[in-house]
């Protein structure tokens, strides 16, 4: 069993001194591992980005829709002007 080094050389966000604490590496990796519990799988990433590749799909034909109809309408005033 490896000892870590005590926190008494380490402050806190404010300043203050830490409490003296001796951690083992096997306390610090259990703590590490209930960490990664909660992060998330590559499952989780890829259905993030299938989701966020439909939105993007959707807002780009709004946007190609968008642009169809303004050339339209700068066509008939064009076309009304007789430019």
């Amino acid at each position: 069993m490896h000892k870590l080094p005590s926190a008494q050389n380490f402050s806190d966000v404010q300043g203050k001194p830490m409490a003296q604490k001796n951690m083992t590496i096997e306390t610090l990796a259990e703590m590490i591992n209930e960490g990664f519990k909660s992060t998330a799988s590559k499952e989780d990433i890829q259905r993030v980005e299938v989701r966020l590749d439909r939105i993007e799909h959707l807002l780009l034909e709004e946007q190609k829709r968008k642009i169809e109809n303004l050339e339209t309408r700068m066509k008939k005033l064009e076309d009304a002007l007789a430019i």
